[in-house]
C-alpha cells in the first residue's frame, strides 16, 4: 500500500495524531538526570580488590606493561595450564584453579575422557589426584566444576549431567583434594553461570548432608546481571547470610569469578558499575568475563585480557593496544588504596574516589538508563589532601565508550581551579553519556 492510499485509509484525524506523535517522538530533548556525589576525605573506607581475570594471556603477551597497572588480585585459571599460571603469580594474583576446565566439557567431547560418572569415576578421580600433585606446593583456590548449570541457553556446553551428578562430582573431587593436600585446602563452587539461591542451596544442603566443606562460595554475574547491575550487590549479601546458616561447611569468602556480560564487556561506566557493586555487596574477589568479540573470536583464548585489550596477530608479531575497557580497569587499580566515603543520588552513576590520588571516579551504566547525566560533585575536607588557600586545582578527564576501538589516552575535558568554602568545592561536571566514565581529580594550587 503507497503512502497516499494509506493516508485515505486512515483517515485525515487519524493520520494528524500519527504525524504529531512522530514528530514528538522523534524531536523530544531527554531532561539530563541530575545527580549529586558527595566525597569525603575524612572518611576512610577500606575496600577489597575486585579486579581479576580469566585465562588471557600467553607467555609474553600481552606485556606485564598492560597487565602489572591493574593490580589483579585474582586470576582463574585451567587446571594445568602454566602459562597463565606464571603469568599471575607475576602480576602478585591469587590463583584459581578450575579443575573441569583441564578434564573437559560435552562440547570438547571431554576432551576423550568420558563424562566423570562414566568409567565408575575413575577417569574423573585420577584427573583430580594428578592436579593435586602438580598443585601441591602452591596455595591455590581449587574450584571443582565451571557452570554447571543444566540449562538450554548454553546449549550444554560445559555440562549436561544431572543436578545430582554434578553433587557427586564435586564430593569425589573434595574427597580426593582433601586426601592429597590436607585440611587446610580451599575447595569450593558451586559455580552457577547465574545466580540461583535455590539451586546454591541444595548444593549446601548436600555438602552438609555428606560432611563436606564449601570453603568459598562461586557464581557468576553476567547476562542477566547486566540488565540491571545493582542487584550484585544485594545477590552477594544475601548469600553471605545464608551462608551463615550453614557453619558446619566452613565457607569463609565469596567469589564473583565471572562478572560483566557479553552486552557491557567493552562499556568503561558498565564495567565500574560492576566493580562497585561487587564491593557493596561484601565480595572478596571478582574476575571479569569473557565473550565473543564481533568478529566471532573468543576473548579468553586471544591474549586480549577478556577483551579489554585490542589483540592483533599476522602470525608472526603481535600488538596489544588498550580499549576503553581496559581504561576501566586501569583507573580502578589506581584508586583501590586509600578510598574515602563516596555517595551517589543516583543508582545508575556509581562514584569511587581515594585520598590518593585525590581523585572520584564516575561510571554511568544501564542498558535502558534515560538521557545523559548532569553531575555536581562535592569535595569534603579538602585541607586533608595538603589544601591550604582559597582555590583547588580541577581537572576532568574521560573514559568514551570505544567499544573495540584503541583508546590509547584518557581524554582531557576540562581543567580550572574552584573556590574552597569551609573546606568544600563543588564541581560540574559536564554532561556524561550512557556507558562512560569520568574521571575527577582534585589538587591543591601550589
Amino acid at each position: 500500500m503507497n503512502f497516499m492510499n494509506r493516508f485515505k485509509k486512515m483517515g485525515y484525524a487519524a493520520f494528524l495524531t500519527m504525524l504529531s506523535c512522530w514528530s514528538l517522538s522523534s524531536f523530544a530533548v531527554t531532561t539530563p538526570q541530575e545527580v549529586m556525589v558527595n566525597v569525603d576525605f575524612a572518611v576512610s573506607t577500606p575496600q577489597k580488590n575486585m579486579s581479576g581475570f580469566l585465562h588471557a594471556v600467553g607467555k609474553t603477551d600481552p606485556p606485564d606493561s598492560l597487565i602489572l597497572p591493574l593490580k589483579p588480585a585474582l586470576w582463574r585459571i585451567r587446571a594445568g595450564d602454566n602459562i597463565n599460571y606464571a603469568r599471575a603469580v607475576n602480576a602478585g594474583a591469587q590463583i584459581q584453579v578450575v579443575l573441569s576446565d583441564g578434564y573437559g566439557y560435552p562440547n570438547s567431547n571431554w576432551k576423550g575422557n568420558g563424562a566423570p560418572w562414566e568409567n565408575n569415576w575413575s577417569n574423573w578421580e585420577n584427573f583430580v589426584r594428578q592436579m593435586a600433585q602438580v598443585y601441591r606446593n602452591t596455595p591455590v583456590y581449587w574450584e571443582v566444576w565451571n557452570e554447571p548449570d543444566v540449562k538450554k541457553w548454553n546449549t550444554y556446553q560445559f555440562w549436561n549431567g544431572t543436578q545430582a551428578q554434578f553433587f557427586e562430582t564435586y564430593k569425589r573431587a573434595y574427597t580426593i583434594l582433601r586426601q592429597e593436600l590436607g585440611p587446610n585446602v580451599m575447595i569450593g563452587g558451586p559455580g552457577y553461570a547465574n545466580y540461583e539461591p535455590t539451586n546454591t542451596k541444595a548444593f549446601l544442603d548436600y555438602c552438609q548432608q555428606n560432611g563436606l566443606q564449601v570453603n568459598f562460595l562461586t557464581w557468576h554475574e553476567l547476562m542477566k546481571a547486566e540488565n540491571n547491575i545493582s542487584t550484585v550487590a544485594s545477590n552477594i549479601s544475601t548469600m553471605r547470610t545464608v551462608a551463615t546458616s550453614y557453619p558446619d561447611l566452613a565457607i569463609q569468602k565469596i567469589f564473583i569469578n565471572e562478572s560483566v556480560g557479553p552486552r557491557t564487556q567493552y562499556f568503561p561506566g558498565d564495567i565500574l558499575a560492576f566493580l562497585y557493586y561487587i564491593e557493596l555487596g561484601g565480595a572478596d574477589a571478582a574476575n571479569k568475563g569473557c565473550w565473543l568479540d564481533t568478529q566471532g573470536k573468543n576473548n579468553c583464548s586471544n591474549n586480549s585480557l577478556d577483551g579489554i585489550l585490542n589483540h592483533v596477530s599476522n602470525g608472526i608479531s603481535s600488538t596489544a593496544k588498550p580499549r576503553a575497557a581496559w581504561w576501566a580497569y586501569k583507573t580502578y587499580a589506581d584508586v583501590i588504596n586509600n578510598r574515602v566515603q563516596t555517595t551517589s543520588s543516583n543508582p545508575n552513576l556509581v562514584a569511587l574516589a581515594s585520598k590518593t590520588p585525590s581523585q572520584v571516579l564516575l561510571g554511568y551504566h544501564g542498558l535502558t538508563a534515560p538521557g545523559p547525566a548532569k553531575v555536581t560533585v562535592r569535595f569534603k575536607n579538602l585541607p586533608l589532601i595538603g589544601q591550604k588557600g582559597g582555590y583547588v586545582q580541577v581537572t576532568i578527564s574521560k573514559v568514551p565508550n570505544t567499544g573495540e576501538a584503541t583508546l590509547n589516552n584518557l581524554v582531557p575535558v576540562a581543567s580550572l581551579t574552584t573556590p574552597v568554602v569551609y573546606g568544600t568545592t563543588r564541581v560540574f561536571v559536564p554532561l556524561m553519556n550512557l556507558h562512560e566514565e569520568y574521571i575527577v581529580t582534585v589538587s591543591p594550587v601550589p
